[in-house]
């Protein structure tokens, strides 16, 4: 996970739970599917058209509608992390010092054991703010379901320590790959808005 555009990424999953708002919490999807025994005079339902603006994120399957205020960015340093699927997004106005990654995590690895690396980094890393470490169960609009992780960390530099609040979505794609989406922001541009457009426009494609 990229902590901002002038760190290097931070390989560990954890997300920030500050709310789970516009997310419906859940503990278990078992959804029964019988397509296999639906007849082709009753066909499943589409999915709405995707709304102009749409960011389609490469290789991960998933898409969110982020709406103005937010620069798509398909270059820079950060495209050397192959596990990043374009395009990251980068807060203005607002929301500026703020970024949206979507990951795909490698191996046949689950949001179950992704989210039990993500506590285990957590506490060992020296960066981290302990005691901010939250977990819980969420679903979209849209029927993703997964987990929802927060946590506090500090980032240094020469004259001072910048104190971030990430975020983090795990699911699974169509391919059940685990896909993570990190919202990484100052503590103090912490955004409800941010969090209603992530759990009301994530899809899967």
């Amino acid at each position: 996970m990229k902590l901002n555009m002038k760190t290097p990424m931070v390989v560990v999953l954890l997300v920030c739970c500050v709310m789970l708002v516009g997310c419906n919490k859940t503990s278990n999807d078992n959804g029964n599917h019988t397509g296999d025994q639906e007849s082709a005079a009753t066909p499943k339902p589409s999915l709405p058209p995707y709304p102009k603006g749409t960011a389609f994120f490469e290789n991960a399957g998933v898409s969110l509608l982020p709406g103005d205020g937010w620069d798509h960015l398909n270059g820079g340093e950060f495209t050397k992390d192959t596990t990043i699927c374009l395009p990251m997004l980068k807060g203005l106005g607002i929301t500026n010092e703020s970024v949206i990654q979507v990951l795909k995590r490698e191996g046949d690895e689950g949001p179950d054991k992704a989210a039990d690396i993500m506590k285990q980094n957590f506490e060992s890393n020296p960066n981290t703010v302990k005691g901010t470490f939250k977990q819980e169960h969420f679903r979209s609009a849209h029927n993703v379901a997964g987990y929802y992780i927060s946590y506090d960390y500090g980032t240094k530099s020469i004259l001072h320590t910048d104190k971030r609040r990430a975020h983090v979505y795990l699911f699974q794609n169509a391919n059940r790959n685990c896909i993570v989406i990190n919202y990484i922001t100052l503590i103090d541009k912490d955004s409800v808005p941010v969090h209603n457009m992530i759990c009301n426009t994530l899809r899967l494609n």
